[in-house]
């Protein structure tokens, strides 16, 4: 029983030997084929072609960054925050019709407009922001404050 138990461990050590031997072989050649590019086979044009697409896809990578920078600079000029208040400006029984609305870009800086509605019309009115205060030194009624502080609120 041991000597069976010796030839079947020697004959499984024997399997283990070949298969590591196969196994660097091919470790060996792959290798080969990654550090030696001038080696023939169908390898070789396959390794290149990978390449060469991972090249155009960097370039494509970077066309992108660019692009998205161009945009991110031209969103940054533009209106990105908005804040509106609903209000009834003269107490009269025609409910809540007026408004203001604020409009603002990333630095805070915009316009209030605010529409005031009464039973004879309407008049609007528009008045500059910088930097998240009433700019020309334009006074801003409670209402135009509060649309202009929910506009700052606004992450984007």
């Amino acid at each position: 029983m041991e000597l069976f138990s010796l030839i079947f461990l020697s004959f499984i050590g024997l399997l283990i030997l070949i298969l590591n031997g196969l196994l660097w072989f091919k470790v060996r050649r792959f290798d080969k084929i990654i550090r030696d590019p001038s080696s023939t086979g169908s390898n070789k044009i396959l390794f290149h072609k990978n390449k060469e697409e991972l090249q155009k896809l960097d370039k494509d990578v970077q066309e992108l960054y660019e692009i998205n920078s161009r945009i991110s600079k031209i969103a940054k000029r533009g209106i990105c925050k908005a804040g509106v208040m609903k209000f009834n400006a003269f107490s009269e029984k025609s409910g809540n019709q007026s408004f203001a609305i604020a409009l603002l870009d990333f630095r805070d800086n915009g316009v209030v407009l605010s529409n005031l509605q009464n039973s004879r019309g309407s008049r609007l009115f528009v008045k500059a922001i910088r930097q998240g205060e009433a700019a020309n030194g334009a006074g801003l009624l409670v209402e135009e404050k509060k649309a202009l502080e929910r506009a700052k609120q606004v992450v984007f």
